[in-house]
């Protein structure tokens, strides 16, 4: 080794030329550093997005049986998500519920034989099976916190019946679990790592990372599979071209909303370029309440109904040429040949052009002169002949229909060509449907839309399909059911039909309604299957008529803002949506590849509670969104 000789001098020159410059940018001096907002500096916007797409690239699709992964086809399964670890419900589970309907559950590692026997039966009745890992050890290398019994029974699983291994951990646990077909490794078990696997595993992003190291024989280095995204993915506003910052606005709204008493709580969802980038809740169930309404919560949906049910059929029917949108209402209902809506269109009542009366209080007719419910045609019990709740302890007379239909068919009909508003026009188009059909309405929906795109929670009739408390109730009723109305729909004439009607009675979480939307503005694909076609979308969508802005079911926004606009001053023309009377509304703007969702219960305790609307707040809120929305759009657009 040759020894270097090193002029001291030399380094002395150095080092007080280091120190010079230090002195002139004022180093020597004491530089205190206020912590007091580090935790912001470091957490921008922009870093934020870093750490989760390190996240989302690093997650690896490690085997793919079949391409069953990312899921589709969700009707076809019953899934139960087994959190592996932890004594309480994961991210990654809380995520999962944003894409299917799923039975949730959780095995703590120190869980007993006989709580491990009992969670192996309940697995019995599901066909698929996501095993979750979670709170691994990287010091026991032989099980990595696994317990044996807990190694065993998730073997035991996959060997009986089609499982899914998500690792949120060490990759290097897998060589306890050589012969899964289907598995995912999230390598961190932080939030963004749980959230990223979950979205991958149902296609809110895609997958092509590989396996960096070799865990065992049947799991290689550089293993890893490819997939692409199908369907939403969930990420901060600034990925899809929006200021968080200026979105915050919305929070503002809702809350003053909430302090002056135009609503109990609310959920608002917004979507850009296929990102939900926006999901929040607010408030409580009512004004009284100590719990707050989570993203979860059902609520009732009042007209959003027509559109997302009823009209959603009518256009499957159309695609089929099963409805024609230029024949006649007797042509469909041979009943109304003797009437005069035998010739209303079915155009002419989808658009609100056939001069059908907007409303009938069918209800006063079933109330006594005393105010009690007239008992020819209500029981306080189900018996064969009433079979449909109304209500808490109400069930009304199956054939009470035929009554509502008769005087729905006797109503007169004014301005015909004109277009004024009716709920009539869409229980015809729900008769309608049915007659074609020959199934009812709530069937069709779910079959045709809701179970296929992995609605969790919309559906008619909430009450026995989810606990009640996941239900926000609207109107304390004293003037007809004399309750509070949870769990059945608000709306009196689909009440009397049990619920299931072409105008109301839908109910859902905002997340839901955003999925359809998107389906709708990826010109009827989700989810890697075809609903639609652009074709019928756009059919549906477009004015029918001069001077009648609104589609088939589907409401557009006003030609001139200046005279009132149920959407955004900034909506294109090629926007639309709906609104409900509980306090709810949908909007969707192609040309912006933007969702817009309210979901409200401005009804409680009472109907005529109308600061919602005097107060514009579902408008501003949609107008802020536009105004977020910053000049530099992302490169590629997420499906």
């Amino acid at each position: 080794m040759l020894a270097l000789a090193v002029d001291i001098e030399f380094i002395d020159e150095k080092v007080k030329r280091i120190l010079a410059v230090k002195k002139w940018v004022g180093l020597d001096k004491c530089q205190y550093i206020n912590p007091k907002n580090v935790t912001a500096d470091l957490n921008t916007p922009a870093q934020q997005l870093i750490k989760q797409r390190i996240a989302e690239e690093s997650v690896t699709l490690i085997k793919n049986d079949s391409n069953l992964i990312p899921l589709k086809n969700l009707e076809k399964y019953r899934i139960a998500s087994v959190a592996i670890g932890t004594k309480g419900e994961m991210p990654f589970q809380d995520m999962m519920r944003n894409y299917c309907k799923a039975d949730y559950f959780v095995a703590p590692m120190l869980s007993s034989d006989a709580d491990w026997e009992k969670l192996r039966d309940t697995l019995k009745n599901y066909n698929l099976v996501v095993l979750s890992l979670h709170f691994l050890s990287n010091k026991n290398t032989a099980t990595y916190g696994l317990s044996d019994k807990a190694i065993g029974f998730i073997n035991e699983i996959n060997k009986r019946q089609k499982a899914i291994l998500v690792s949120i951990g060490s990759p290097y646990v897998l060589s306890r679990f050589p012969n899964f077909k289907n598995v995912i490794c999230g390598y961190q078990d932080e939030v963004s790592f749980q959230l990223s696997a979950a979205q991958m595993l149902f296609g809110g992003i895609g997958a092509d990372s590989h396996l960096p190291v070799g865990a065992s024989k049947n799991y290689t280095l550089n293993t890893g599979q490819n997939s692409n995204p199908i369907k939403l993915k969930y990420t901060l506003p600034e990925e899809a071209g929006l200021s968080g910052k200026k979105l915050e606005k919305i929070d503002s709204i809702v809350q003053n909303a909430i302090k002056i008493g135009a609503m109990p709580g609310c959920q608002v969802v917004v979507a850009r370029f296929g990102n939900v980038i926006y999901n929040k809740s607010f408030g409580s169930p009512t004004y009284n309440s100590t719990s707050k309404i989570e993203n979860s919560n059902l609520y009732d949906l009042a007209s959003v109904t027509k559109v997302a049910a009823t009209t959603l059929v009518a256009m499957n029917l159309f695609e089929k040429h099963k409805l024609d949108l230029n024949a006649t209402l007797a042509s469909y209902l041979p009943e109304l040949k003797q009437t005069d809506k035998a010739d209303l269109t079915i155009k002419e009542l989808m658009s609100h052009q056939a001069g059908l009366t907007g409303w009938i209080p069918f209800y006063k007719a079933t109330i006594g002169k005393n105010g009690v419910l007239d008992t020819n045609i209500y029981r306080k019990s189900l018996s064969p002949e009433y079979t449909k709740l109304v209500a808490d302890s109400i069930f009304i007379r199956q054939s009470y229909a035929d009554t509502i239909y008769s005087l729905m068919d006797k109503s007169k009909l004014e301005n015909r060509g004109k277009m004024h508003y009716s709920d009539l026009g869409f229980l015809y188009m729900q008769r309608v449907v049915e007659k074609i059909t020959g199934k009812p309405l709530d069937k069709l929906t779910d079959s045709l839309f809701y179970k296929p795109l992995g609605l969790a929670t919309m559906t008619f009739n909430p009450r026995g399909k989810v606990t009640q408390n996941k239900i926000i109730p609207t109107e304390n009723d004293t003037y007809f059911r004399r309750q509070l109305v949870q769990g059945y729909v608000h709306d009196q004439a689909a009440a009397l039909l049990g619920g299931v009607a072409g105008h109301a009675g839908l109910f859902s979480n905002a997340n839901d309604l955003a999925i359809l939307m998107q389906m709708l503005i990826n010109n009827g694909i989700y989810g890697g299957k075809r609903y639609f076609l652009p074709a019928t979308i756009k059919t549906f969508t477009t004015a029918q008529f001069e001077s009648n802005k609104r589609g088939l079911g589907w409401d557009k926004p006003s030609p001139d803002p200046k005279l009132g606009s149920p959407a955004s001053k900034y909506a294109s023309p090629l926007s639309f949506g709906h609104t409900g009377f509980t306090g709810t509304c949908i909007w969707a703007d192609p040309t912006q590849d933007l969702v817009y969702i309210f979901l409200s219960n401005r009804v409680y305790p009472t109907a005529e509670n109308t600061k919602l609307a005097k107060m514009n707040i579902r408008t501003d809120i949609h107008d802020v969104i536009y105004e977020a929305i910053v000049p530099a759009k992302p490169k590629a657009k997420h499906p």
